[in-house]
């Protein structure tokens, strides 16, 4: 609180003297009469607080929320965006293989809203020579129609006929589906 210092008034007619509060300014008053012979004018600097202790834990507290978030949302974001550029939307890998049934058949693998599709197309349609949708799995994960499938043809069983091998690439755990040949089309067991 500031204390001003009090000013005293006499009044010759009454004798009574009072006493008044001068106004409380914002101003700084400093005795300058040690200075006032030489002409010279001084004046004095005000120490500054240093900052409080807590604005600099805010500091580091805002600079990691900040980290944390770019850490938490840049990464998936960046695979999302490399998958739309591989893959496209809906997600789809296709590849031409000669499995046995008729010449080099292209295949299509196709995520269709959360279900793993793969189409066979051969190359030379005839009545006997179809193309076949072979349905593999439903997703049910949230994002489940931005998960991308790939095919490939290793012989699993060692009958010398390409079987098919579908690895769905949900995240860090990537599943795989195998469809055995049987000759003419691809069969879940032979």
């Amino acid at each position: 609180m500031y204390n001003a210092p009090t000013t005293h008034i006499s009044v010759e007619e009454g004798g009574e003297g009072y006493t008044r509060q001068p106004a409380p300014t914002s101003a700084r008053r400093y005795d300058l009469a040690p200075y006032a012979g030489r002409g010279e004018r001084r004046t004095e600097e005000l120490t500054r607080p240093g900052k409080h202790p807590l604005f600099t834990i805010g500091i580091c507290l805002v600079i990691l929320v900040v980290f944390l978030t770019a850490y938490t949302l840049i990464p998936p974001a960046l695979q999302k965006w490399q998958d739309d550029r591989m893959y496209g939307y809906p997600r789809t890998f296709q590849t031409d293989a000669t499995v046995g049934h008729g010449g080099t058949e292209h295949f299509l693998a196709l995520n269709n809203h959360g279900t793993i599709e793969v189409v066979e197309i051969p190359t030379d349609p005839g009545k006997i020579n179809q193309p076949r949708l072979y349905i593999i799995v439903r997703l049910t994960s949230q994002g489940a129609d931005l998960v991308p499938a790939t095919v490939s043809f290793p012989d699993i069983n060692g009958d010398s006929k390409p079987d098919i091998q579908v690895e769905v690439l949900d995240g860090a755990n990537p599943s795989i589906w195998i469809l055995f040949n049987n000759g003419t089309t691809f069969v879940p067991k032979l």
